[in-house]
């Protein structure tokens, strides 16, 4: 988030540009994550992270540092409950 916040013009180049570089599925990525999570978490958290991400290098609002932390939290929280209670799966409609 501080990258979004800070350095706005590096973020929107690396996470909001055509770099070329192009994943089969964000489920690519959640290979990668060094925790354990499961990967439908994963890519609903980070799809989450990506959208605050953007409003706050764009300007669109001002969101308290101490509020994003909270947003995350609770989303990811969520998340995670969904898919333990549900079994969520990676082919969900």
């Amino acid at each position: 988030m501080e990258l979004a916040q800070n350095e706005k013009n590096l973020f929107h180049l690396l996470c909001m540009s055509d770099s070329g570089t192009k994943l089969e599925s964000l489920y690519d990525l959640a290979k990668y994550v060094p925790v354990p999570m499961e990967p439908e978490v994963f890519v609903k958290t980070w799809i989450f992270t990506h959208g605050i991400a953007t409003i706050v290098s764009t300007n669109t609002t001002n969101i308290a540092p101490e509020e994003i932390k909270q947003l995350l939290t609770e989303a990811c929280a969520s998340f995670r409950s969904y898919h333990s209670e549900n079994g969520g799966s990676a082919n969900e409609a």
